[in-house]
Order: structure tokens, then sequence, then C-alpha cells
């Protein structure tokens, strides 16, 4: 999957869920409500699984999951991976497209 691609998915997947992906307060990759973080909606089904909730970008274990998924960790990907993540958690939902646009801008994407 190229970074294109993943922005894609991710920004679509962000805009169309609306909210956060928490659970007890922090957010995480999988809900139990069926939500996902920007990095969770990446993740292959089988290559999921619980022992990755509190595992950071960087991780093997979530290296491992994300190539487990078609995407190859090279730093520009995990920096996007990392940039996207930091929206879904820091970043209140209704800011989100303002904000993917300005990912965007930084890393060379398309919007649509």
């Amino acid at each position: 999957m190229t970074d294109q691609e993943i922005f894609n998915k991710v920004s679509a997947h962000l805009l169309r869920q609306g909210k956060r992906a928490v659970e007890r307060g922090k957010c995480v990759y999988r809900a139990s409500d069926g939500l996902s973080c920007a990095v969770g909606c990446l993740i292959a089904p089988e290559a999921y699984s619980r022992l990755l909730e509190g595992q950071g970008a960087a991780s093997m274990p979530l290296r491992a999951a994300l190539r487990a998924s078609g995407i190859v960790p090279t730093p520009t990907t995990m920096g996007l991976l990392s940039t996207l993540q930091d929206l879904h958690d820091r970043i209140k939902p209704p800011l989100w497209p303002h904000e993917l646009n300005l990912i965007a801008k930084r890393y060379n994407l398309e919007t649509h």
C-alpha cells in the first residue's frame, strides 16, 4: 500500500467514523464498539491482536501487524502513520477535515 493509499483509506475512515476509538478513556487501535483509530483501520483482522493495544507505532509487534496487512513500514510511512495517529488521539473530530488537508500538504499527498 502506498502512502497515498494509506492516507486515502485513513482519511475516509476517520471522516466516516467521526469520533475516536476509545476504551476506558484511552485511544485504542480497535474498540469493543467496533470503532478503530487511524492505524487500527489499516490492520487486517487476521493480523490484529488485543496485545497490540498500548504498543507504540515504532514497536516491533505493530510493525509486524502492518507488514501482515500489506503495509511496508518505511520511515516515511511510519512518520505518516504517526501523524495520522496523533490526529486521531489529540485533535477534536470536528477539526479532522482541516487537519487532514494540512497532513496531505505536509506529505505531498492529494486530497479527495
